[in-house]
């Protein structure tokens, strides 16, 4: 097997003397992934994503591997900077580089620094390749081909002799963005890490299929850790281990001798059968096809686990012996993910339990350095994405952290035209008219829920730079026309070429420019909050002038509901959901419009558009019609299924984790519980529970510091119960829109009202 790469994988190593009380905590980043040891020991992987001008660095602490005297820091370092296509996609990148900055405490007495200098010792890491994958696949990264009889055994340990490699050669002095150096000779500018580490702990698989080659009870037990798999020289052995769901994590592999045998991993998220992916679990005869790495046996005790985290629910295992027998001591996986926790609670009658774990564990899998489309094929941050996402890992989790790093990420992809990328970080550039529209959503969406109006502040010149683009490219009627880039908006069925609105491609969308229309509301309500009173009613003006023309040339009475496009027939779920949304659609037409996505049948919005239709109903007073159906149609989708995960759309061939698809998550929480915010930061909360065909529902969702809990019950009478935080006032609006007052000093508010 080959190890050639067309990307660079270094060792680094730097001993130490440390005193018994020693305490040491190291800044470190690289161009473009590491993996840090101390003494032998994994410590992390990093660095966060982000991009050259802003490149993440971690702070580690690494007290707890130290030993009294002589000790080692160790990395091995990925770069990808010598190769455009091949790397994981949401890396970027400019040159091989390595950065760690540190200095040993003796209580409070400085004894050491252990910066990256002419002391640390480095060698060209032979024994690390890389196949670059095809297609979609290749978005997420590569696979490796390691050769374990090329890596130095022992070489994160203190014992391990290094004279024979060569001394590091420095570049140039790292630097803070904010600490900018003229004479920088390198383009980096260091940003901390905005984001908390990534949670990991080791699993085991759930079970094990198609053993070939040995007997199921040896595979068990492997599985299990309760003993070890030999395979005779010159014999292969192979089985499929199944994790119970989709998940991630970084495959570990410990094997003992058997110098030159391969380990051969291939990762699947569904199984394949008769070449097509199934939602079934079909063990016994489904296939995993997919990408996978390699490994070759150094005969030696030692451990793989691939440099980048893998996405997966199925492992296909080949274990191929050479000329003398291999054993496999262990085989498990080590989970990863952003640390989101479910602090969130939903019950009702209606009994959509696994609809709520399903959705939540499709958010959990989509959340790591970023928020991604999908672990398993792209790894991406789409700000389309991304603007929903954050809103549902938010209200289950009352974290929002990776949503404010996403505000500023898309704020850091703007070019000179003011847009921002449509994905970001990427290596490679792409532009979503529609995407750019929806990160402004995203902005207003993070400075309600959090009242965080700083961040709101910082990004507010990118959200008028975004609004500005679309400005210039107004026609004479104030209508955006002819739009560049791609103009996707949703996977609604014929909306042709993958998922563009009627008009989009070379007239007047009306979609489009009912997004820009609401879009111009959430830009006028961020001025408004931070005194710009005079830019904010710019910005309403602008939005009236678009509902004014659309109402003019989109609105076809006789049948109640919004066209597509001036010039077109066409009519959509999300047209007319984005025409109450931009407040276009107002008074009778909100009703009518509203009464179409109900009563007619539109162009429907795919899982990720129906966010919007749920949000539309909601506005047009329609919820209890529309949302009965519509979460049906999930739980639906569910059954007759083994899914672990929401896909990205309904046919087979898309994603199986695609976390725009988790949208009953904020429904349960923000409607049917129907708690919201009634000021900035959920300072007041407004209770308005939909009961659609619900006998009773309960929950709570966290908010600040506390948690909002409702419970809700109907048969002749409605009764309510709402427990907030002390300190949070707001109201509850009760079935017949009576408002009760929740007042800030106490926590229990209840009230009843008889139905008619």
């Amino acid at each position: 097997m080959s190890t050639e790469s067309p990307f660079r994988t270094c060792f680094f190593r730097k001993t130490f003397e440390a005193p018994a009380a020693a305490s040491l905590t190291v800044n470190v980043s690289a161009d473009t992934e590491y993996v840090l040891y101390c003494n032998g020991e994994r410590v992390r992987h990093g660095p966060g994503k982000g991009d050259v001008s802003h490149q993440i660095y971690d702070e580690v602490t690494v007290d707890e591997y130290l030993e009294h005297g002589e000790n080692v820091l160790a990395a091995l370092v990925v770069s990808y900077a010598s190769s455009w296509d091949g790397g994981p996609t949401s890396r970027m990148t400019a040159t091989n580089g390595f950065v760690l900055d540190g200095v040993i405490y003796d209580t409070d007495r400085q004894v050491e620094a252990v910066h990256t200098d002419d002391s640390w010792t480095a060698k060209f890491a032979e024994g690390y390749g890389h196949e670059t994958r095809s297609g979609r696949d290749a978005l997420a990264g590569v696979d490796e081909r390691v050769d374990g009889r090329r890596i130095p055994r022992g070489w994160t340990t203190i014992d391990f002799d290094d004279d024979g490699w060569e001394t590091a050669t420095t570049m140039a002095p790292a630097v803070r963005r904010e600490d900018d150096d003229l004479w920088q000779q390198l383009p980096y500018r260091l940003v901390e890490r905005p984001i908390p580490p990534l949670e990991e702990r080791l699993e085991r698989f759930d079970a094990a299929y198609q053993v070939v080659g040995t007997d199921e009870d040896t595979v068990t037990t492997l599985r299990n850790g309760d003993g070890a798999l030999t395979v005779s020289a010159g014999e292969s052995v192979s089985f499929v281990l199944d994790a119970g769901e989709v998940t991630t994590g970084y495959p570990m592999v410990d094997v003992s001798e058997g110098h030159g045998s391969t380990v051969e991993l291939t990762y699947g998220e569904a199984l394949f059968v008769d070449g097509s992916k199934t939602p079934q679990h079909v063990p016994e005869r489904g296939d995993v096809q997919g990408h996978g790495d390699r490994y070759i046996a150094g005969g030696d005790e030692e451990r793989y686990e691939p440099v980048s985290w893998r996405a997966f629910r199925y492992v296909s295992v080949t274990i191929e012996a050479a000329a003398e027998p291999v054993t496999v001591t262990d085989l498990r996986y080590r989970f990863t993910g952003y640390p989101l926790q479910e602090h969130a609670t939903f019950d009702s009658s209606a009994g959509y339990d696994r609809l709520w774990n399903v959705a939540w564990r499709t958010v959990r899998r989509c959340s790591h350095e970023t928020f991604e489309d999908c672990p398993y094929y792209e790894q991406l941050q789409y700000a389309g994405d991304t603007q929903p996402v954050m809103r549902f890992a938010g209200y289950v989790s009352g974290d929002w952290e990776l949503g404010k790093q996403a505000v500023h990420h898309f704020d850091w992809s703007r070019d000179e035209t003011g847009l921002t990328k449509s994905r970001y970080p990427s290596r490679i550039p792409q532009k979503i008219p529609s995407w750019s529209l929806l990160w402004v959503r995203m902005v207003r969406d993070y400075w309600w829920f959090t009242g965080d109006e700083r961040t709101a502040r910082e990004v507010l010149d990118g959200v008028d730079a975004t609004l500005n683009w679309f400005y210039r490219r107004e026609n004479a009627d104030g209508l955006v026309t002819d739009l560049p880039h791609w103009k996707v908006v949703d996977w609604v069925p014929g909306w042709e070429p993958r998922g563009v609105p009627p008009g989009a491609i070379d007239g007047v969308s009306s979609v489009i420019n009912l997004q820009y229309a609401a879009v111009l509301r959430d830009a006028a309500e961020l001025h408004a909050a931070v005194g710009d009173v005079e830019k904010a009613t710019v910005y309403e003006d602008r939005a009236d002038h678009i509902c004014e023309r659309i109402n003019e040339t989109c609105w076809d009475d006789d049948r109640g509901r919004y066209r597509d496009r001036p010039d077109g027939d066409e009519v959509s779920e999300l047209g007319n959901a984005w025409a109450i949304l931009s407040g276009t659609a107002s008074g009778d037409r909100a009703k009518r419009a509203g009464k179409s996505l109900v009563e007619d049948k539109l162009a429907p919005a795919a899982w990720y558009g129906r966010y919007y239709v749920f949000r539309a109903a909601s506005e047009a007073g329609i919820y209890d019609e529309l949302a009965p159906d519509l979460l049906a149609n999930y739980a639906d989708r569910l059954e007759g299924t083994d899914l672990t995960t929401f896909p990205e759309r309904y046919d087979d061939d898309s994603s199986y984790c695609h976390a725009w698809s988790s949208a009953p998550l904020y429904e349960f929480l923000g409607e049917i519980l129907g708690v919201k915010p009634a000021a900035p930061g959920f300072e007041q909360v407004r209770i308005e529970p939909r009961l659609l065909d619900f006998d009773w529902s309960e929950g709570t969702v966290p908010v600040g510091d506390g948690d909002v809990r409702v419970a809700w019950e109907r048969d002749d009478e409605f009764s309510i119960e709402v427990e907030t935080p002390v300190g949070i006032g707001g109201e509850i609006v009760l079935p017949d829109e009576t408002i009760v007052a929740i007042p800030a000093s106490e926590e229990i508010v209840t009230a009843e009202r008889t139905l008619e």
